[in-house]
């Protein structure tokens, strides 16, 4: 068994993500390719030029391969949507996933969940939609996710208050539709 942290990056910076729809379509082609080769997904970001994901694999080939799989669906799914953007490849050349260890996994994971504020998405990795760090700091279901030892559940309770609190103003602020 091996963990890596595997990035997919769109061809010279494109993006690759434009709405919902399509972050939850590469997010399918994860877990089914991800299931057929054995690739365990633990921790993932996805911004929308391009996708971080931190697996356990039988071997560095099954992760190449479900990532290969995964590009080219994509790539075809993407073209049928939007029509070919250029003759050029869709995505960045290759494979890429470094192998992470012990030691380094826990940078490795906050690295990968805290990509969207990195790239000034967001201010806290938990409102991201397309991130793991929900599940881990919140405790949200997420189906992809196979939990890791080393970020055992622990939903941090100050955030789930303030998150909770946020969410009651935004209600309050919301106009109620009249009773039909």
């Amino acid at each position: 068994m091996v963990v890596l942290h595997v990035i997919a990056r769109g061809r010279d910076g494109r993006r690759v993500f434009h709405n919902d729809e399509d972050f939850l379509h590469y997010l399918a082609l994860v877990g089914r390719f991800n299931r057929e080769l054995g690739v365990v997904l633990h921790r993932h970001c996805l911004i929308p030029n391009h996708a971080h994901l931190l697996v356990t694999a039988p071997s560095i080939d099954a992760a190449r391969e479900s990532d290969r799989r995964r590009r080219i669906a994509y790539a075809r799914w993407h073209k049928h949507c939007y029509g070919p953007a250029q003759k050029e490849r869709f995505w960045q050349r290759g494979f890429y996933g470094r192998r992470v260890d012990p030691q380094g996994y826990e940078a490795a994971a906050a690295y990968v969940e805290n990509n969207a504020v990195g790239h000034e998405m967001v201010d806290d990795a938990v409102l991201w939609p397309w991130c793991s760090a929900p599940y881990y700091k919140l405790g949200m279901p997420m189906g992809l996710i196979t939990p890791d030892a080393y970020g055992a559940l622990r939903p941090d309770v100050r955030r789930m208050q303030k998150m909770v609190r946020g969410m009651r103003l935004l209600e309050s602020e919301t106009p109620r539709q009249p009773a039909v």
